[in-house]
This record gives C-alpha cells, structure tokens and sequence, in this order.
C-alpha cells in the first residue's frame, strides 16, 4: 500500500537529506540559545550547614540511623518553622517575598554530613540575604531542638532510675539513697511526671539526636554572574525539535515528488 508508514523508508529518506535534518537541528537549538539569553538573568548564592555526630556519645552507629540523623536535620531545614522565622526576618530587613515565591527560588542538596541551601533571584543580593536568613535562622532552630534531645536524654535516664527503684521497693528494701527516700506513691507519682515531659522533649527534639551538632560554613556571597540554569536542557530541547522537524520535512519533499 502506497501510505504505509514504513520506519525503514523513513530512515532512508532522513539519511538521503542529512543536511535538511541537521539544518533544522541546529536552527532549533540556536532558537532555544537566543530565547535563554533573552530571559531575565537568575543569580544564585549558596552556603553549607555541617552537621556532626558524636560517636563517642552514641557508640557505633548504623549507616541507616546516620542517614536518619543527617536527614532529620534537612527536615528541620525545610519546616515550616524555619519558613515562618525567614520570612519574618526578610520582612524586618525589608525584603519582600512570600512563602510561594520562597519555596520556588529555594533549593537543597546533601552532601554527606553537609546540607547546601540557597535561594535564586533576578537580585544577587536578594538571593544572598535570603540564603544567610535561612541559614541564620535554620541553624538557631536546629540547636533549639537539639536542646530538646538533650533533655528528653536526661529525662530518659531519670526514668530509668525511678522504675529500677520501683521494682527494688515492690521487691526488697531498697538499697539507693534515692531510693530510700521515696515512698513507692512518690515514685509513681515522679515516674507519671517524669514520663509525660520525656514525650514533651522527645516531640520538640523533632527527631534531633542529643549528640549532634551544627554549624554553618560561612556566609553567603552576592554572585557576580547569572546561574545558567536549564540552559543546556533548553538547547538540547530545541536540538531535538529541530531535528524532528527536519525528518518531517524530508518526508514531505520526497511526498511531493
């Protein structure tokens, strides 16, 4: 049948008319150059938040639970909490953005122990500001969380100690100064108190472990040149559309002869 679709036909035909297709190829991708450099220029400014765990403290570690640790930090960095603080700020120090706009221009990366935040923006100096701010702010609440570890850490211990002198005063007389002066109510009583603030200061630590710490590299530069961002995506984009449309076309010439 004459209008058979043939792939081997097809692919004749494109080789026959190569420079047809590589016409258009490179017409679609020099498009796709001039419409990037005719968007507004994106500046982007970055910096690290190191996070660090004490092994001495924890003991040996799984990969799984370092992971676990490293990760609940990014959340920390990326909550609502540390959202509401930066876009407070910004507003102090007459920045003016919003929180759609912020978590469009912002962006995370994990590197090992270290978490890269930045913000893109027409201003290089917007992006820089924004970038510190969040990194300022990030850092405070991660440690105020951390705080939390650490006394759910401590209460954790205290727990311990009231249900080992629980049991010894159910069983014997009890052999601890701290045990013998509590009566086996008082016990219960501190056991109950002691238990509903370990839940409070677990929530509040937000998965923070009590031997990590933080720290923020350095602060972020104003860039001196725009990102190229997608830049390559877009060329090799108009790339592959100018090269279809060059197949296409050496299809229809050979129709119409």
């Amino acid at each position: 049948m004459e209008n058979e679709f043939s792939p081997a036909d097809v692919f004749v035909r494109s080789i026959r008319l190569w420079w047809v297709v590589v016409f258009f190829a490179l017409i679609g991708g020099g498009i796709a150059f001039i419409v990037h450099g005719i968007l507004p220029p994106v500046f982007s400014s970055r910096m690290s938040i190191t996070t660090s765990i004490n092994f001495a403290q924890t003991g040996n570690l799984t990969d799984e639970k370092q992971d676990q640790a490293i990760n609940a930090a990014g959340n920390v960095i990326l909550s609502s909490a540390v959202e509401d603080a930066l876009l407070s700020q910004a507003a102090v120090e007459g920045i003016g953005i919003d929180r759609n706009t912020f978590e469009s221009a912002r962006f995370t990366d994990r590197m090992g122990y270290e978490w890269i935040i930045g913000v893109e923006s027409k201003d290089p100096n917007t992006a820089a500001a924004l970038t510190n701010v969040w990194g300022e702010n990030a850092l405070t609440i991660l440690n105020g969380y951390l705080i939390h570890a650490i006394k759910a850490e401590a209460l954790s211990k205290t727990l311990d100690n009231l249900e080992a002198c629980f049991e010894e005063v159910g069983v014997t007389a009890p052999s601890s100064a701290t045990c013998q002066s509590m009566g086996i109510m008082d016990i219960q009583y501190s056991i109950d108190q002691t238990s509903t603030l370990l839940s409070m200061e677990i929530t509040g630590s937000h998965a923070i472990i009590p031997s990590m710490s933080f720290a923020l590299d350095s602060k972020a530069e104003v860039a001196t040149s725009p990102a190229y961002r997608n830049r390559n995506l877009m060329v090799m984009s108009g790339l592959m559309i100018g090269f279809i449309a060059g197949v296409l076309i050496t299809q229809i010439s050979f129709k119409k002869k």
